[in-house]
Formats: C-alpha cells, sequence, structure tokens
C-alpha cells in the first residue's frame, strides 16, 4: 500500500510545494524570498522529501548552503 501523506509539524506553515520529476521528490518551503520563477534560484528554508522514505531539511542563502538529514532512507 503506498501512501502520499505529507507531514509538518503543528504550526509550520508551508509557502510552497515543488515537485522534482527527475527524484520524485517533493521540496516543501517553509521559508521563501520569492515565490515567482524557478525554486533553483530560491533562498530560505525547505524540507525535501523523497520517495523512499529519505527527509532533508535544507536552508540555502545567497552565499551558503545547508543540509540536515531529518530521516535517512527505508531499506
Amino acid at each position: 500500500m503506498s501512501k502520499n501523506n505529507i507531514w509538518l509539524q503543528p504550526g509550520t506553515r508551508a509557502h510552497m510545494l515543488v515537485y522534482q520529476p527527475i527524484t520524485g521528490s517533493w521540496r516543501v518551503w517553509t521559508s521563501t524570498n520569492s515565490r515567482s520563477g524557478s525554486d533553483r534560484e530560491w533562498c530560505g528554508t525547505y524540507m525535501e522529501m523523497h520517495p523512499d522514505g529519505r527527509c532533508i531539511q535544507v536552508t540555502r542563502t545567497e552565499t551558503d548552503y545547508h543540509e540536515i538529514t531529518v530521516r535517512p532512507a527505508f531499506e
């Protein structure tokens, strides 16, 4: 049975959901400086959720990129 749920911490505001067709993952933007154009150019924070269960929190600024693995992939 496949589930397609996206879970967020209560109180978290989702600004934008962006599907990444190459990896099949979703980017759930919780803060961003823009919502126009390509999300590859946005600065802010998002959770990247992969079909294998992996979840990564990414914070991106104009000069820095930082990611934390929230949950590893299911084996």
